[in-house]
């Protein structure tokens, strides 16, 4: 069973390979222009399987000063294809602003002036972020950052106040849909998903994070 699997990270790995951009970034294809939310998304999946699978540092690397180099001045990432927002974000710069932050994040990145920017516009913003997923979005960006600090707390704090109760389970849903543009039962599960793992890393609300789970 350990060697199918690692077959199938193995093939994965390759697979995913295809879809960088000539340049830098990622796309749907692999051809220009690449995505802002695709390549935080492959930077986000890269990372992962670094941990049981030979990445290629260099492949993190660039990935990561191709989404650095597409920042702001302000600190924020903007849309600049149909993938790079949610549904109903109407050019909110803060879900993608999140979103970017968290893979660069996780990616080790702690220390760049560009994720420094970020965390400040997104401190800023933060109470703007009504809907549950983009709450939960600036929750694993701010708990990535610093899982203890004060506004990090208190968006965990909102992101559990607006859990919905059922049974044994709770979840988080969104009216302005994902980045996959999944809305309904599809999009409370990707938010769902988001919550917990906020909620995992930053070791809060360990009730609401079972619930999630049990959604």
């Amino acid at each position: 069973i350990q060697m199918k699997a690692e077959n199938y990270i193995a093939l994965g790995y390759q697979r995913l390979l295809t879809f960088e951009v000539s340049g830098g970034g990622f796309s749907l294809m692999g051809r220009p222009p690449a995505s802002v939310m695709l390549s935080a998304k492959g930077l986000l999946e890269f990372s992962d399987m670094a941990k049981v699978y030979p990445v290629d540092p260099a492949l993190i690397e660039r990935t990561r000063r191709w989404l650095l180099a597409q920042q702001k001045p302000d600190g924020t990432w903007t849309t600049a294809s149909s993938w790079d927002a949610p549904p109903g974000a109407g050019g909110d710069p803060l879900p993608l602003t999140a979103y970017v932050t968290w893979a660069l994040l996780e990616s080790g990145a702690k220390n760049e002036t560009g994720v420094s920017r970020a965390i400040g516009y997104i401190k800023e913003n933060a109470y703007r972020a009504t809907d549950g997923y983009t709450l939960a979005m600036v929750a694993n960006a701010l708990v990535a950052y610093d899982p203890n600090d004060a506004m990090a707390r208190d968006v965990l704090a909102r992101l559990d106040q607006v859990k919905v109760t059922e049974a044994d389970g709770a979840y988080w849903g969104t009216k302005g849909g994902s980045f996959t543009g999944a809305y309904g039962v599809s999009g409370n599960i990707e938010t769902t998903g988001l919550a917990a793992y906020a909620f995992l890393r930053a070791r809060a609300y360990p009730e609401s994070a079972q619930r999630a789970l049990t959604y």
